[in-house]
């Protein structure tokens, strides 16, 4: 779930979206109505984080309460990335273009992962699964083995929250990255990886309830 800052970006979240969890947000936290009164300085306020959590735990799934929770933040930064994708494993992908966005991080390599405690994690909390979160692909499910599957995902979404077209996307690259992430994390914590490749709301429910959360880069995390 990501929220447009300024009107247009609210207006198109409630217009293209409005069943999701941005445009609940939007509607309950008053930031809708105070941007339509002409007040943006009321809008612009800190984000009422217990409103939001609530909000999500509405759609929350079974299971978020005792998982553990990896986002891996894939899709059209890193499939538009020429550099081979055994590399991408060892450096960060930045964002390019020209908003306040340009320059951060966006994939995280595996050095990223090497410098979190995530073993003392497993051990406390006695995880047998770690869970990959990586989204529906532009409409494309993808498993632990970087397999492309056809099915609800992040498509079947859109067509029933959205307005907006729907887009198509070759996540070839997104995949192969998924599939190593989830090869490195299974032999270095020796425990099962599941990857869950869902729809936007139900994926950020389902990382806002997890018992333990990584986040990755990029805006939505």
């Amino acid at each position: 779930m990501v929220i447009r800052p300024r009107m247009s970006g609210c207006a198109w979240h409630v217009r293209n979206f409005p069943a999701s969890i941005a445009t609940a947000y939007l509607n309950r936290s008053g930031v809708l109505a105070a941007m339509r009164q002409g007040t943006p300085r009321a809008a612009a306020r800190p984000p009422n984080l217990a409103l939001l959590h609530a909000i999500a735990g509405e759609h929350q799934v079974g299971g978020a309460a005792r998982a553990f929770a990896v986002h891996l933040r894939v899709g059209d930064v890193i499939d538009n990335d020429l550099t081979p994708v055994p590399k991408l494993l060892c450096r960060s992908v930045l964002l390019g273009g020209s908003d306040k966005w340009r320059g951060r991080e966006y994939t995280r390599p595996l050095s990223y992962y090497e410098s979190l405690p995530l073993a003392d994690e497993i051990r406390k909390g006695n995880f047998s699964t770690l869970t990959l979160v990586v989204g529906g692909i532009r409409g494309w499910n993808v498993d632990a083995n970087g397999q492309v599957q056809t099915g609800n995902g992040s498509a079947g979404w859109r067509r029933r929250h959205s307005a907006a077209p729907p887009q198509t996307h070759n996540p070839w690259r997104s995949c192969a990255y998924v599939a190593s992430v989830a090869k490195y994390l299974q032999q270095r914590l020796n425990v099962e990886v599941a990857v869950r490749s869902s729809d936007p709301d139900s994926d950020f429910a389902f990382m806002s309830h997890a018992k333990v959360y990584v986040p990755s880069g990029g805006g939505f995390s």
